[in-house]
C-alpha cells in the first residue's frame, strides 16, 4: 500500500496508470482492482495551504480532488 509520505501526489497518477496497464495485460479489468493510498497528515482547528493538514473540510476537499484526478 503506497503512502503519501513515500509516493507523493505528483507521482500517484503514473502509479495508478501502471497498475491499470498491468491488470489489462494480465487480462483483468482494471476497474476490478481495489486501490488503496495511505494518507497521513494533521487535522487541526486552523486552515492550512499544505495538503492533508488543516481543518476537516480541507481534508475532505483534498482527498476528493486527489481521488477524482487519479481515478
Amino acid at each position: 500500500m503506497p503512502s503519501y509520505g513515500f509516493l507523493g501526489l505528483d507521482r500517484l497518477r503514473e502509479a495508478v496508470a501502471r497498475l491499470d496497464a498491468g491488470a489489462q495485460e494480465a487480462g483483468r479489468d482494471p476497474a476490478s482492482l481495489r486501490k488503496i493510498y495511505n494518507l497521513n497528515g494533521l487535522i487541526s482547528p486552523v486552515e492550512s495551504t499544505v495538503p492533508f493538514q488543516g481543518v476537516v473540510r480541507q481534508w475532505s476537499t483534498s482527498s476528493s480532488r486527489s481521488c477524482a484526478s487519479t481515478g
